[in-house]
This record gives C-alpha cells, structure tokens and sequence, in this order.
C-alpha cells in the first residue's frame, strides 16, 4: 500500500531481467501484473504469459534480451518518451490488463483448464488393477 502513490509517479516499472538465470524463458511475474494494474509501461527481459500474442500492447512494454548484455539507456528513454506521448496510455494498460489478467479472467481461465482435464479423465478407459 505504501508504494502504490510511489508507483504511481513513476514512468517506467522494472520487471524481472534475470529470469535466464534459473532458466526460465517465459513467466507470469507479479511484479509485471502489479505494473498493469497501475498503467505503468515497463521493461522485462522474458516472455510474459499474459503478453504472448498481444500485438496490440507491444507499444507499453520494452523485451530487453534475455541475456546479460548491457540494456542501452538511451534505447529505455525513447522508449518511456514513446509511450508517454500515447494519449491516455495509463488507461489503456489498465484496461488491458482487466481484460487479460485480473483475477476473475485468470480463475475463468483455470475453471476452463479443470473442466477440461475433467473430460479428458472421463474419456480415458478405466484401467485394472494390476
């Protein structure tokens, strides 16, 4: 609660830079939701789940290389300048970000997953004991 009003002046969010690391190519990072919910572009150096096939927010979010090459500063300002001459880019983020990872989508998302798994249980020839 304390670093909401800090987020909020904020024109770029840091998301995670060293998932290659552990190695993770892709991830669902919190840290990235919370940037969402507040409409604050970020940078991330991994695929975001809730971004993969999202060509129409490319522009709110900068995909450094997931590697340990050095991030251009200059690049990450005309980055931050692009997006803040977007009209009403906050918004717009948070707007994508009910649409694709508020808590109802996702639990609709794992609901659909569960029902689905249930049906394929179902389909599955019941096997004897051996």
């Amino acid at each position: 609660s304390q670093l909401a009003p800090l987020l909020a002046q904020a024109h770029l969010g840091i998301g995670s830079l060293g998932m290659h690391r552990i190695p993770l190519r892709q991830g669902a990072v919190l840290k990235v939701k919370e940037y969402l919910a507040l409409g604050l572009p970020f940078v991330i150096a991994h695929e975001e789940v809730d971004l993969v096939n999202r060509p129409e927010f490319a522009p709110f979010f900068y995909q450094a290389p997931a590697d340990e090459s050095p991030i251009c500063i200059q690049k990450l300002l005309s980055f931050a300048e692009a997006v803040h001459s977007i009209a009403g880019y906050r918004q717009k983020i948070r707007d994508f970000a009910c649409r694709t990872a508020d808590v109802r989508v996702k639990m609709a998302q794992l609901l659909d997953i569960l029902q689905a798994e249930q049906v394929h249980r179902q389909k599955e020839p019941s096997r004897a004991p051996v």
